[in-house]
């Protein structure tokens, strides 16, 4: 039985991001669930902005992920698409 409260791969986008990005990283996520089974959700968010800020080093990156040790917080990515 699994442990974790969800399961599954998702994908949010805020708004401004180019609608060609979120649809090539859409149907990406769409191929990988195909291959790859999440026991626990992993949340893809698809920034607008050419970098953003790790929160733990402050320094300003394209991409972060946090994988956390306990089972009930979900890890996550935070993916800097740039700016139109």
């Amino acid at each position: 039985m699994n442990d974790y409260p969800s399961a599954g791969l998702r994908l949010r986008s805020e708004p401004g991001v180019d609608p060609e990005v979120r649809i090539v990283c859409i149907n990406f996520c769409k191929w990988l669930r195909t291959r790859i089974n999440f026991p626990i959700r992993v949340v893809i968010y698809l920034k607008k902005d050419e970098q953003i800020k790790n929160r733990t080093t402050k320094e300003m990156v394209t991409a972060t992920f946090f994988a956390p040790y306990e089972k009930d917080v979900e890890p996550y990515i935070h993916i800097a698409t740039g700016g139109l």
